[in-house]
């Protein structure tokens, strides 16, 4: 016995167009791929859509096949960017050190970010401290308080001479008495 298995599909589906990477179909009743607008692509082929592009990135071509992601120092918070001018320098008191990205991160306490477009942060020298986020200069660099020290960079605080010590220069270990 010989089973036969009809299977009807939609006219939609039947006229759908088996596109490239970087083209769709723009419309069904067209036996045609089109190549992908500016500021959308598409990896595989097949997907009958193009996407937009994501944030942190931008698709500057007509039929893009990926996306070219803004720069380390850089962020892009918005969908659809067509051109590498939509990647955002980072602002002062914020970096960035990867590519591709939607935000900026605040100048952690303990460092400074001191110039627009920062890739990373620069850290407070060893005897002095800064207790914020988002600092601009060194200058936010505070000097450890006499009877305190710090002997490590990028600290947020300064710590208190221990009974017995002396702390001569904040930037070094206590001497002992």
């Amino acid at each position: 016995m010989l089973l036969l298995i009809v299977c009807i599909l939609p006219v939609e589906i039947m006229s759908l167009k088996w596109c490239s990477a970087g083209t769709y179909q723009a419309d069904s009743s067209i036996d045609a791929c089109v190549p992908c607008p500016i500021g959308t692509y598409k990896s595989q082929s097949g997907v009958s859509i193009c996407s937009q592009c994501p944030k942190g990135a931008y698709c500057s071509e007509v039929g893009a096949k990926d996306v070219h992601y803004c720069p380390a120092g850089t962020y892009q918070p918005n969908i659809g960017a067509s051109s590498i001018d939509a990647c955002i320098k980072c602002p002062l008191g914020t970096y960035k050190q990867q590519s591709g990205s939607s935000y900026c991160y605040s100048c952690p306490k303990g460092s400074y970010c001191s110039e627009i477009g920062a890739k990373y942060v620069r850290n407070c020298p060893p005897g002095t401290y800064q207790p914020n986020e988002n600092a601009t200069s060194i200058d936010a660099c505070l000097k450890c308080p006499i009877g305190t020290h710090q002997q490590y960079s990028s600290s947020s605080t300064c710590k208190k001479c221990p009974l017995g010590f002396q702390c001569i220069d904040p930037s070094k270990a206590p001497i002992s008495i």
